[in-house]
């Protein structure tokens, strides 16, 4: 089999939360520069979620498919190469960027074309100057590279765009907002036991399915520290998600907010934000060595 480098679209960051990549496109032997046009705004080196010890490029999806076309429409506005088959080409890629969401991330997975993390390091960094080259070529410059592209895009160009790649992604289980709910029902009675009166775990407004597994992978764990921060101020807890590496938690109106962090629960740290957000967090300790204190 040839290498090939392969272009998904993705809901939030793979690495830290648990969403299935869909394919867009692959292309065979190296990068295809339609891929680099779509990955070319907010590239960062992230770890390879195909090949083990290898990185991979994640990019921001926002204005990507319209880049991408505009450039190949532009290289249509003259002699190609195989005309039928650069129509035909063209018209795959349309079906399949209209027909996929592309969510809010790319990734491009180049594990098989690029031996080392510094050639993927490079990749990126020259994301930039490839980025303006296109702006140039789309205002109407560069029209020797277009004329060269013209007539080697099979090979440098064009991938092959298909949902179903040579590797796919296995798509998580989705939980509903209702099977969420329903598991917060025992820590409501847990928590109303405990404080003597009535309380209520709610989740945010705006919860995106992968952003609600990851409230329920963390769930027996936060209704625990907020069972030991109990406060009779405290009538409800409303659970939201952010990107961030840390717990966030606030209290205001007789309720805390609490927003969990892709990485999980941590095993320290939570209990006493959630004790310093109701005013209850003691003092940091103080020990004492010889006379000094610290």
């Amino acid at each position: 089999m040839s290498n090939r480098s392969y272009l998904y679209a993705c809901d939030a960051d793979p690495t830290q939360y648990d969403v299935a990549p869909r394919g867009v496109c692959e292309h065979v032997a190296d990068v295809g520069l339609l891929q680099l046009i779509m990955v070319a705004h907010g590239a960062r080196v992230v770890g390879s979620q195909l090949f083990d010890e290898r990185a991979a490029v994640l990019a921001s999806s926002a204005g990507a498919a319209e880049r991408a076309l505009a450039f190949a429409d532009k290289l249509g506005e003259r002699d190609v190469a195989e005309p039928e088959d650069f129509d035909a080409a063209l018209e795959q890629m349309r079906d399949v960027l209209a027909n996929t969401a592309l969510g809010s991330l790319l990734l491009l997975e180049v594990g098989e074309v690029f031996d080392t993390d510094e050639s993927v390091d490079e990749l990126v960094a020259s994301l930039a100057d490839l980025d303006a080259q296109v702006e140039r070529a789309l205002r109407g410059e560069e029209d020797a590279w277009l004329d060269e592209l013209r007539q080697t895009w099979q090979d440098t160009v064009m991938p092959w765009w298909a949902n179903a790649l040579h590797y796919s992604f296995e798509a998580p289980f989705d939980w509903t907002r209702a099977e969420v709910e329903a598991l917060l029902l025992p820590h409501d009675r847990a928590m109303a036991a405990r404080i003597g009166h009535s309380f209520r775990y709610r989740l945010a407004p705006v919860l995106n399915a992968h952003q609600l597994r990851s409230v329920v992978g963390v769930l027996t764990s936060l209704a625990a520290d907020v069972e030991s921060s109990s406060d009779p101020r405290v009538y409800g807890c409303e659970i939201s998600a952010h990107d961030n590496k840390q717990v966030a938690v606030s209290f205001r109106e007789s309720t805390l907010f609490i927003a969990v962090p892709p990485g999980g629960w941590p095993s320290q740290g939570p209990k006493r934000r959630i004790m310093e957000a109701l005013g209850t967090a003691p003092p940091p300790a103080r020990y004492e060595y010889g006379r000094g204190t610290v």
